[in-house]
């Protein structure tokens, strides 16, 4: 894990860690309920269900719904989060807002300009609302400079939370990517704060998984033998030969004995299979399921049928890995057991919320 200062993280048992924490007697922390925004392919969702939360999943998209029904991953609300809120009594909320406003990807609208800045405001607008006792949200690491972002976290801190935001490494957790993302985290009513749920998360770290262990299991698979195991067929795959070398806009070949670089969609930046063109092997991309396989879903979660193959490329690109979910959500689980008192969990209701009429 790296820290956004260049100060190392102090190490803590977690016995020591949850020593410190202490909600106020009148709160309860009992319910396991978890509020997911911007639900995209459920890589949160999968890490919270696992952890043993009951997720309430929030998206615009009829592919994200069938993906939530499909893998179980919880109940769904389908709402265009640019206009409506989704209100229920989760003492958790997670989310990764829409990342292109700031990814070095999109170089066409940056920041306010995008369209999509405006829903980076709703994540916190939910949490602003519902005031839960912890909150999450996963982004790129350019979002720590957005101005939007600062005032936000500062408000919050003046509604009594404490706000923290750490860069993670997905490899540091276990998972076959290097993919580092901000992890923003916030903390009501907590002697300790959010630097708890930080420390008490160093100590599930683990090695990182390396390509071979993700995806050599498929590598005899003939195309479409098992569900999301397809490529796109490339008739100019090495035209871009010198891109896959120095990996220059995100193109790459991969090394079967390292984590895999962070990578986007493979329908338009091409990441090469580690064996592509050697010794017969076919030169090609990954598959779908080799690239989910590389950020963390089990091999039983898939797609629903005839998704389109870039649809689900560029799903799995914005998806937060599984693994490193579910380190955050046991982390939250400990937090909240920690410091939770008897009483009886919030009920779980839903309360559709339309701004555009501001009315319930």
């Amino acid at each position: 894990m790296c820290l956004l200062s260049d100060r190392q993280p102090t190490q803590f048992s977690t016995a020591t860690i949850l020593q410190q924490l202490s909600f106020p007697h009148s709160r309860s922390v009992n319910s396991l309920e978890v509020l997911d925004l911007f639900t995209g392919l459920g890589g949160l969702a999968a890490g919270f269900r696992d952890t043993g939360f009951a997720v309430v999943g929030v998206d615009c998209e009829e592919i994200a719904e069938a993906v939530y029904k499909l893998d179980k991953l919880g109940d769904f609300r389908k709402a265009d989060l640019s206009s409506d809120m989704v209100i229920t009594h989760a003492p958790v909320i997670i989310g990764g807002p829409p990342c292109r406003p700031w990814s070095n990807v999109n170089q066409q609208k940056r920041k306010l300009e995008h369209e999509e800045h405006a829903l980076l405001d709703r994540f916190f607008d939910h949490v602003a609302e519902m005031k839960p006792e912890v909150f999450l949200m996963e982004n790129v690491l350019a979002l720590k400079s957005d101005n939007l972002y600062k005032e936000r976290v500062k408000d919050l801190r003046r509604a009594g939370y404490s706000v923290q935001a750490r860069i993670l490494r997905y490899s540091d957790y276990g998972a076959a990517t290097s993919r580092k993302r901000l992890f923003t985290v916030g903390v009501k009513d907590s002697t300790a704060g959010a630097d708890t749920f930080f420390q008490t998360l160093t100590t599930l770290a683990a090695p990182g998984e390396t390509v071979r262990s993700a995806i050599f299991w498929a590598r005899d698979l003939a195309r479409d033998a098992i569900p999301d195991h397809d490529w796109s067929v490339l008739e100019t795959i090495w035209k871009y030969d010198e891109r896959y070398r120095t990996g220059r806009y995100g193109w790459m070949k991969l090394d079967y004995d390292k984590p895999a670089p962070s990578f986007g969609s493979i329908a338009k930046t091409y990441v090469l299979h580690p064996e592509a063109g050697k010794d017969g092997y076919p030169t090609r991309v990954l598959s779908v399921r080799e690239a989910m396989s590389i950020m963390g879903f089990p091999r039983d979660f898939r797609f629903p049928d005839k998704t389109a193959r870039a649809k689900r490329y560029l799903m799995v690109a914005n998806a937060v890995s599984p693994i490193v979910s579910r380190a955050c959500a046991t982390t939250i689980l400990t937090l909240l057991d920690a410091g939770s008192n008897a009483g009886g969990s919030r009920r779980n209701e839903t309360v559709l919320v339309d701004h555009t009429h501001g009315t319930e």
